[in-house]
């Protein structure tokens, strides 16, 4: 069965397990990962999925040793972990 989660930008990917998904928002992406969130949100509550916030990260991964690091804004409900 083909699922109609589907992201809202081309340049992000959704990457789905059986019951998890991993969104991956390149920082050259014309969506950020706020608007991509709110879209997996308002997928899952029609389709009787709860989002399990205590287990949902947003990890920033970054190259080492960059000359000025921008780390995005988080989103207030999920934890920002920074590598």
């Amino acid at each position: 069965m083909k699922s109609d989660l589907t992201p809202v930008s081309t340049y992000n990917l959704l990457i789905k397990y059986a019951d998890n998904v991993d969104l991956l928002v390149p920082e050259t992406s014309d969506v950020d990962l706020a608007t991509e969130f709110q879209g997996i949100m308002a997928w899952a509550s029609p389709n009787k999925m709860v989002i399990n916030f205590q287990k949902t990260k947003e990890i920033v991964f970054h190259r080492s040793n960059p000359r000025n690091i921008v780390y995005p804004a988080a989103i207030g409900v999920i934890e920002q972990v920074l590598l």
